[in-house]
């Protein structure tokens, strides 16, 4: 799966031939670039549209890159984003602040394509695995009423991910035979026949 394709990345930089060598960089491999000069407006633009990964300078007037990264993280509609920092500044002191203030990573400038894009699509990799482990957790507390054992929702929360019998029985130490038995023990208690049945239970429970 290619994140990058399927995201909107707003990019923040008071410099417009920043945003312009972003915006090339970047204009054919997302979804959507949002490019904002003001990080005062930048700061609003996550609450009126979908924004999947902020791209934050760090030297701005008015606002300064760390200080609006901390306002982002302290609003429940803007604190999921993850913000990844644009700056020449590489210090390892620099770095430990930005990492203190809620950003996950950090583009050097001057810009490398490779460099750019490997790190994006990391970010954007581990937001969504994340994401969807947050997510499954919900979906395994939907089903606490069917009693299941400790040892099934172990298994369980590994079968939701798409994990085989093998890998499953690998992970946990068990035999895939003994995977089987318990999968079946679990479709039993579910009322489910397969792992599409078991999903679709679990979303709608």
């Amino acid at each position: 799966m290619n994140y990058i394709q399927e995201s909107t990345i707003l990019v923040i930089d008071d410099e417009i031939s920043n945003l312009i060598i972003v915006d090339a960089l970047l204009g054919d491999q997302c979804q959507q670039v949002i490019l904002q000069t003001n990080p005062l407006l930048g700061l609003t633009l996550p609450e009126k549209t979908q924004v999947d990964l902020i791209l934050l300078d760090i030297m701005m007037p008015e606002i300064d890159g760390y200080e609006m990264c901390q306002r982002l993280k302290a609003k429940p509609s803007t604190q999921h984003i993850p913000v990844i920092f644009l700056s020449s500044l590489m210090r390892a002191s620099d770095k430990v602040k930005g990492f203190e203030v809620g950003g996950v990573d950090y583009i050097s400038k001057p810009f490398q394509i490779d460099e750019m894009l490997a790190r994006i699509e990391s970010c954007l990799k581990l937001h969504h695995q994340l994401q969807q482990a947050q997510q499954n957790t919900l979906n395994l507390k939907k089903l606490e009423s069917y009693a299941l054992t400790a040892r099934e929702l172990d298994i369980l929360s590994l079968y939701i991910t798409g994990r085989s019998r093998k890998k499953i029985a690998k992970a946990i130490y068990l035999s895939e035979h003994t995977i089987k038995w318990h999968l079946a023990n679990i479709f039993k208690k579910l009322t489910v026949k397969n792992r599409a049945e078991l999903l679709e239970k679990m979303s709608a429970s």
